[in-house]
């Protein structure tokens, strides 16, 4: 059929019955009949995270987002829930490259006080009112940074404060 509507629903049974690869095929059929029809976009990036296809999904939502948003009060809530799995998806991303991000940090700071002979420590102190604060070595007279954090810091948190040092 062409009628994207059809197509949509179509597509939404295949990808609920596993059919992944018929699900896309008929989304982006979907899609390139009514361009500025959200679902179709919103239920590829489903299959796609089915698929296990983060980056794909996160580009197909990124493509809703950029295209005019639709006029039709009945999509307000595929363009919320679109949002809400963006985010989720950008959470899941961040958190899988933790460790490669904070092996990266790690350099940085090492690089840092190789380059200043001035080293960093990093200290973890409950009590702090903030989420995280710098010491700079020559405001408190000692031989050292230290980046003081509230919990355990997040590889995104140090490199904020060691580009603040």
């Amino acid at each position: 059929p062409d009628n994207p509507y059809v197509l949509n629903s179509y597509a939404g049974l295949k990808n609920k019955r596993k059919q992944h690869a018929e699900a896309m095929l008929l989304f982006e059929r979907a899609i390139d009949l009514l361009p500025t029809y959200p679902n179709p976009r919103y239920g590829l990036a489903l299959c796609l995270i089915e698929r296990g296809d983060i980056d794909a999904a996160l580009d197909t939502l990124d493509g809703l987002f950029a295209s005019p948003a639709s006029s039709d009060l009945r999509h307000a809530p595929v363009y919320s829930e679109a949002r809400c799995t963006y985010l989720q998806l950008r959470e899941t991303r961040a958190h899988a490259a933790e460790k490669t991000v904070l092996a990266r940090v790690q350099e940085l700071l090492d690089a840092y006080s190789a380059a200043t002979d001035i080293p960093i420590r990093i200290i973890e102190n409950a009590q702090l009112a903030t989420d995280a604060k710098v010491e700079l070595a020559w405001r408190y007279q000692c031989p050292y940074h230290v980046i003081v954090t509230k919990d355990k810091p997040s590889p995104y948190l140090l490199m904020h404060q060691l580009e603040s040092i």
